[in-house]
């Protein structure tokens, strides 16, 4: 079924500064990322490996959807990691609201001061440039203060787990699954279309 639903992907190869990188391959490191996230022990490496999982699919699906001069500004250092990943997910219909089993994790950035709407993918982002852009402050994002009201590990367990699920629900969707998923907070199964509703 994967194979099939690749195989009609208009661009077969995506470039890179050494050589044509074949789709196939790149979904297979896509893959490596999302898979060590689930057997990492850190919620920062996680984090890391997530986030990446997501702009490498967001990159996919835009080399596939856009013009090659609208490709070319969406890959530049023009548009932010945050602004991709929240095009693919809404391309594919898929839910970014930070659902009310993770509501710890809202509760996290608010207390952070951060201004809402809050939703999953600002999350991710969140705590990723807290870890990527490392200084006395942003370290705060990621390890907290013994003061928060919320500490940061638990908000980070939680944006792992719907990190996670948008990684396995945006697979999915780009490979036209209509099947069953089981969704990681509810336990619930349900269509992979309503998996988040």
């Amino acid at each position: 079924m994967g194979e099939l639903a690749l195989s009609n992907l208009p661009a077969s190869q995506l470039t890179s500064s050494q050589d044509p990188v074949n789709i196939y391959e790149h979904l297979a490191a896509i893959f490596d990322m999302y898979l060590e996230s689930n057997m990492v022990t850190f919620g920062e490496t996680a984090i890391m490996l997530i986030q990446s999982s997501l702009e490498s699919l967001a990159h996919i699906q835009a080399e596939r959807l856009m013009c090659e001069k609208c490709f070319e500004y969406f890959s530049s250092k023009a548009i932010n990691a945050e602004t991709k990943i929240k095009w693919i997910l809404d391309y594919l219909s898929i839910p970014t609201d930070i659902p009310p089993q993770a509501q710890v994790l809202t509760d996290y950035l608010i207390g952070k001061g951060l201004a809402g709407p809050h939703n999953g993918v600002g999350a991710i982002t969140y705590f990723r440039n807290g870890i990527i852009h490392a200084n006395a402050k942003s370290l705060h994002r990621t390890f907290g203060r013994l003061t928060d009201p919320v500490q940061s590990e638990e908000a980070m367990e939680k944006a792992v787990i719907l990190g996670r699920m948008y990684v396995e629900l945006a697979i999915l969707h780009m490979l036209n699954y209509n099947g069953m998923y089981t969704n990681r907070f509810t336990k619930r199964t349900k269509k992979a279309d309503l998996a988040l509703s």
